[in-house]
């Protein structure tokens, strides 16, 4: 709805990515967002997966983790390991989160709080950027809120209404210009 989608606008408009994009495209693009909820200790991502998207913490913080060795990282994505870490909670409180997590998803490198954003390479639009680290959801008085922008869901946009597809690129093209993302 209008009244949704102003909420959306009055909490991501001031984001630096859209600070260069016109109005009336940056609204549009708003129509695309979507509220995600996390629980304390669910992941979010894996570092090494595919980017898709870009987030904005509304509401809670993000630990972000990374392994140096690319042969862990892999490891870590593995079907059995996949497995356990989206089956639930890899952490139950904050001794989990500095002593048992680094050995599960790499050592921690940062936390995100409100306002701050991550997977900006997910709008890489040739769709073969990574993610760089793994981010789980630690807010421990309520679910992490995020607000994700889908790089596929920009592009089907785009190709449904052919009129708006020179808008979408600017978007695209802006972003990867604004985050210097490699061609």
């Amino acid at each position: 709805t209008d009244d949704e989608l102003r909420l959306v606008e009055k909490y991501v408009a001031w984001h630096p990515i859209f600070a260069n994009i016109k109005p009336l495209l940056r609204r549009k693009m708003f129509r695309f967002l979507r509220a995600r909820a996390f629980k304390y200790g669910s992941v979010i991502n894996l570092q090494g997966d595919a980017a898709e998207s870009f987030m904005i913490v509304y509401q809670g913080s993000i630990s972000v983790h990374l392994w140096q060795d690319p042969d862990k990282a892999r490891l870590m994505r593995e079907k059995k390991n996949r497995e356990k870490l989206a089956a639930g909670p890899v952490i139950r409180n904050k001794g989990d989160l500095l002593e048992v997590l680094p050995g599960k998803i790499g050592g921690r490198v940062g936390i995100l709080k409100r306002g701050h954003s991550f997977g900006e390479n997910g709008m890489d639009p040739s769709g073969k950027a990574k993610r760089s680290a793994t981010c789980v959801a630690i807010r421990e008085d309520g679910p992490t809120l995020l607000f994700e922008l889908c790089r596929h869901d920009l592009m089907t946009q785009a190709a449904q209404a052919p009129s708006a597809t020179h808008g979408f690129d600017c978007v695209s093209f802006a972003l990867v210009t604004k985050l210097k993302i490699p061609p």
